[in-house]
């Protein structure tokens, strides 16, 4: 739909469930996650409704793809696969070629990954299954990996601001921003009792 809510299409019916969806850059695709054909698969589709939905992943019954993030060129998508195991950070390209394991840690699991602005860096939170979720992030080609939060409570959520100098991450119910060197979180909402999620920076 349109920013003032005009304009709503619905884009998929029937009785498979989709969600986790992202509009390319250019507004002319959507990815998003299906179980229509018996797993959970990333599809693509035109965000005006046109053509058919095609299954970029299609691995297989034993294994979940999920969480797709879209380069900033929209030349390739970011996603979650516990293909093999625990779950990775994925990279393919936007007709599902090319694709390969980002992360590659059989004792970690991924989540949430997000493309830094100039398509360098991907940000994604992780836990070894026994702890709270931090926040890492690496380069596209799988080198240069950094901590950036470490702390004792849950951080999840990533996602680059529009210069790539900081992250915004949720931890206990607020929204905290921390530069990309580490260092102490600011706490950018401080709200108390009310529940404060999925923090978007502006362009």
């Amino acid at each position: 739909m349109s920013a003032d809510s005009s304009n709503k299409r619905r884009l998929m019916s029937g009785p498979a469930a989709e969600w986790s969806s992202a509009l390319s850059p250019d507004g002319a695709r959507v990815a998003f996650v299906s179980d229509g054909e018996g797993s959970a698969d990333i599809f693509v589709m035109n965000s005006d409704g046109s053509g058919s939905a095609v299954n970029l992943t299609g691995y297989g019954p034993d294994s979940a793809q999920y969480a797709p993030a879209w380069s900033p060129d929209g030349s390739r998508i970011a996603f979650v696969s516990d293909e093999g195991g625990l779950p990775n950070i994925w990279v393919m390209r936007v007709d599902g070629s090319e694709r390969y394991s980002l992360t590659g840690e059989p004792d970690k699991r991924h989540n949430n990954p997000a493309w830094s602005p100039d398509r360098s860096r991907i940000v994604y939170e992780f836990d070894y299954s026994t702890r709270d979720q931090d926040i890492e992030y690496i380069n596209a080609d799988g080198t240069g990996k950094r901590t950036v939060v470490n702390l004792s409570a849950s951080e999840t959520n990533p996602s680059w601001s529009a210069d790539g100098s900081s992250i915004a991450f949720e931890r206990d119910g607020d929204i905290f921003i921390v530069g990309l060197t580490g260092g102490e979180p600011f706490n950018l909402t401080n709200s108390g009792t009310a529940l404060d999620r999925d923090a978007a920076w502006a362009p």
